[in-house]
């Protein structure tokens, strides 16, 4: 028994030890993970705009026009807003998404169909 309370020590601290990097790259994946939440539903969005603009010649100017076109709110979303249109003129488009939590970053998708983070330039 005394061998057993003097190695639960030492392997906790050899654990500890190694466990801490484990730890914060799960925390980052993690972060990842939820951020991930916004990117279908900022791509989804910008195919609609696609759509929309092949039948309108121009974007949406809101998501209640991309009901044309098949946009759906998304259903159960924890991590992010609903996205809100912020440019929609001539050839300029930009699209974002704001986070539920202080930890994750706003994303968006401009003309070019690219989700990035931080908001619309």
């Amino acid at each position: 028994m005394r061998i057993l309370l003097t190695a639960v020590p030492a392997a906790a601290l050899l654990l500890s030890g190694c466990g801490g990097g484990a730890v914060a790259e799960f925390g980052a994946v993690s972060l990842e993970a939820r951020a991930a939440e916004a990117r279908p539903v900022l791509k989804q969005a910008f195919t609609l705009q696609e759509a929309y603009r092949a039948r309108n010649d121009r974007y949406a100017a809101t998501f209640r026009e991309l009901e044309e076109v098949g946009w759906e709110d998304p259903q159960g979303m924890r991590q992010y807003q609903l996205p809100r249109i912020v440019r929609a003129e001539g050839e300029a488009l930009c699209m974002e998404m704001e986070p539920t939590r202080p930890d994750l970053w706003p994303q968006h998708v401009d003309q070019t169909g690219v989700v990035q983070r931080g908001r619309c330039p």
